[in-house]
């Protein structure tokens, strides 16, 4: 029984691309590996040593381009943090200011409504209740006592009469 011949690739003795990538990037690499990825070249590896170092000098660059434009990155990233920070504050501040303005607004306009109604400010119209309120309070002051003199006195002209009464009857 014969068996189907296999095709054989040029690099069927070599790693994997990942692992050659490992191995050509990792300063250890020689001594973690073993045996399978040898620092030796096969035969059939058509790349000189100066070009693998070439490329690992190139990818060694891009690695510090990319570390330093992470870092750039991140810069303006807090940047604009701060920044956006400072604009949320600066918003709340107006919003603080518009509210009140808007309030003040609102006051103006009830003032003025109620002057043109034929009244004055708020403050004359507090002043006004004011009076308002100490004058009931005296009038009530005022009709308790009258009420209370005007019962003694009915009491007291009752018992006149009673006794205007009983004396007219003894005698």
């Amino acid at each position: 029984m014969s068996y189907p011949k296999r095709h054989i690739s040029p690099n069927a003795g070599s790693a994997p691309t990942s692992a050659r990538l490992l191995r050509s990037t990792h300063p250890d690499a020689y001594n973690t590996y073993s045996g399978f990825y040898s620092p030796r070249r096969s035969n059939s590896s058509k790349r000189s040593a100066s070009e693998e170092r070439k490329d690992i000098d190139t990818l060694r660059k891009e690695a510090l381009y990319l570390r330093n434009s992470f870092r750039n990155a991140i810069q303006e990233i807090k940047q604009i943090k701060i920044a956006h920070q400072e604009d949320l504050k600066s918003m709340h501040f107006a919003f603080e200011e518009l509210r009140r303005e808007i309030e003040t607004i609102k006051f103006e306009k009830v003032e003025k409504t109620t002057q043109q109604n034929g009244g004055g400010s708020i403050e004359e119209y507090t002043k006004l209740a004011q009076e308002l309120i100490s004058l009931r309070t005296d009038v009530d002051r005022l009709s308790s006592s009258i009420g209370k003199e005007s019962r003694a006195s009915a009491v007291q002209s009752y018992e006149n009469f009673l006794h205007e009464k009983t004396r007219g009857r003894g005698h």
